[in-house]
C-alpha cells in the first residue's frame, strides 16, 4: 500500500532521479531524457508527436483499436459470434459482387456504336 504524500522513501539525496530527469551519475550534469519523440499510431499508422508512454495520435484511433482487439477476443471466445459476423461478412461480399456484376452489364448495354453508314 501506498503512503500519502511526496515524500522520497530512498537514501539517495533528491538529484531529480525520479520522473523525467535522470541522476546526477553522469559527473554532476543533469540530462534530461526525451519527453517527446517520433512514433507511428498503433491503428492508423500516421506519424505523430508524443510522449514514450503515447500509442495513439488521436482518441479515436484508440477507441477503434481497444474496440477491434474486443471484437477479435470475443470472436475466438464466442462461436454464435463468430458464426453470426462471417455470415454478415459473407453476405456483404456477395452483394458487393452482384452489384459488380450488374454494373458490368449496365455498362455493356449503354455502349453506343457509331456505324458509317455508306460503308453498308
Amino acid at each position: 500500500m501506498r503512503d500519502a504524500g511526496w515524500a522520497c522513501k530512498h537514501t539517495e539525496k533528491y538529484t531529480g532521479g525520479h520522473g523525467r530527469f535522470k541522476g546526477l551519475s553522469d559527473g554532476g550534469v543533469m540530462r534530461r531524457m526525451a519527453l517527446i519523440e517520433w512514433k507511428a499510431c498503433l491503428f492508423c499508422r500516421k506519424h505523430f508527436l508524443g510522449s514514450e508512454k503515447r500509442k495513439f495520435c488521436s482518441k479515436q484511433c484508440r477507441k477503434k483499436f481497444h474496440f477491434l482487439v474486443y471484437r477479435m477476443k470475443r470472436m475466438l471466445r464466442d462461436p454464435q459470434f463468430k458464426e453470426r459476423s462471417l455470415a454478415r461478412l459473407y453476405a456483404w461480399k456477395e452483394k458487393k459482387k452482384r452489384e459488380k456484376e450488374a454494373q458490368k452489364q449496365g455498362e455493356t448495354k449503354q455502349q453506343v456504336v457509331f456505324v458509317d453508314i455508306e460503308w453498308i
